[in-house]
């Protein structure tokens, strides 16, 4: 299902000329591209927060999966932990749709 996501890219050509600024030395000259944190805007910079945050949080169960790995022994333990993500991953899919619902009728309470 991965591999068929990335057919589409397959019939894009993209053609790459240098970025020509009035700045420099002369006409023609190629300006850099310098990426900062201090260059990004404030809302940018608060969801890149709130999305870490979210990551960090999603970094505790995956440990919390590959503990249970050390629980089971021989071949099951090599296979354990992919299993156990998943079934993480198929009971957030089957959840995540009602929650959101219940969710939306909590809020217009």
């Amino acid at each position: 299902m991965a591999i068929a996501s990335l057919l589409p890219f397959y019939k894009v050509k993209e053609s790459y000329r240098p970025i020509e600024s009035g700045l420099g030395s002369g006409a023609g000259s190629i300006s850099t591209f310098n990426l900062s944190l201090y260059d990004l805007s404030p809302d940018l910079k608060r969801f890149i927060s709130i999305a870490a945050l979210f990551a960090l949080g999603n970094l505790s169960n995956m440990l919390f999966i590959l503990g249970i790995q050390q629980s089971y022994t021989g071949s099951l333990a090599v296979v354990a932990h992919l299993l156990l993500y998943i079934l993480f991953n198929v009971v957030y899919a089957l959840l995540v749709f009602p929650v959101g619902v219940w969710s939306d009728k909590i809020q217009s309470l």
